[in-house]
């Protein structure tokens, strides 16, 4: 029996100064926390969505750990800590039944590791 390749995560990533922001458009919720949270860098409606350079590092950071999926990620480029996950891990219900699990936790399925979640 031929095993099938896991989908390939679609992850790109923007650099603004001080910050690169990362997106994986497969864990994406499309909750819009981050457009409602600071349009003039997160905007569906223009290419590139993601403009890190129209807003100083730490509100993009700050916004960042508002997304429900963990889709946004970012990295620091001007000597501030990087992203860590939640400790301790937070789990959240939501309306629509999808269950929200942020933090230091690895999900492990029968056939491995399924990565670490945001």
């Amino acid at each position: 029996m031929a095993t099938e390749q896991p989908p390939r995560r679609e992850v790109g990533s923007c650099d603004g100064e001080g910050i690169t922001v990362s997106h994986d458009t497969r864990r994406c919720l499309h909750a819009a926390a981050c457009v409602r949270g600071l349009p003039s860098v997160f905007g569906t409606a223009r290419k590139p969505w993601i403009q890190p350079a129209n807003a100083p590092a730490d509100d993009i950071a700050d916004v960042i750990h508002r997304c429900p999926s963990g889709a946004l990620r970012y990295h620091r480029t001007d000597g501030a800590f990087d992203e860590e996950p939640e400790v301790p891990t937070h789990v959240s219900l939501h309306a629509d039944g999808v269950l929200h699990l942020r933090g230091d936790l690895e999900v492990v399925t029968p056939r491995g590791r399924a990565g670490r979640p945001g």
